[in-house]
């Protein structure tokens, strides 16, 4: 299915918002979401939620210039919140590292899924 440029721009757009707010809830939720025993389940999960919001946001075309630098600040304070403003939550330095590995994939991810694709579509060339 090929999408205008217009509407691609604001699907990706919108899949940048959901991760931003999926990553939200999982890191800001008042008790951490139980493991179901699975060992370092929350590890991937911290590693996917900001892979996910730094693969979204670079295909949305935000800044990485500013995204990637807020990712990495966010990561360590959302463990700083976590540890002394949530009850029943702690935060972990092993979290922040996942959190840098998931931002490292989704950057990764991002610029290896542009590899053919031209920056500006080229109706919007001059």
């Amino acid at each position: 299915m090929n999408l205008s440029p217009l509407r691609s721009a604001r699907v990706a757009k919108a899949v940048f918002a959901a991760a931003v707010a999926a990553n939200v809830v999982l890191l800001y939720w008042p008790r951490a979401v139980g493991g179901g025993g699975l060992p370092h389940l929350d590890k991937a999960v911290h590693l996917l939620a900001f892979a996910a919001v730094a693969w979204s946001g670079l295909r949305a075309r935000v800044p990485a210039s500013w995204l990637l630098p807020l990712l990495v600040l966010h990561a360590g304070v959302s463990e700083l919140v976590q540890d002394r403003l949530l009850p029943g939550r702690s935060g972990e330095v092993a979290d922040v590292l996942a959190d840098l590995v998931g931002i490292l994939a989704g950057t990764a991810l991002a610029r290896a899924s542009w590899r053919d694709e031209p920056v500006v579509p080229p109706q919007h060339r001059r």
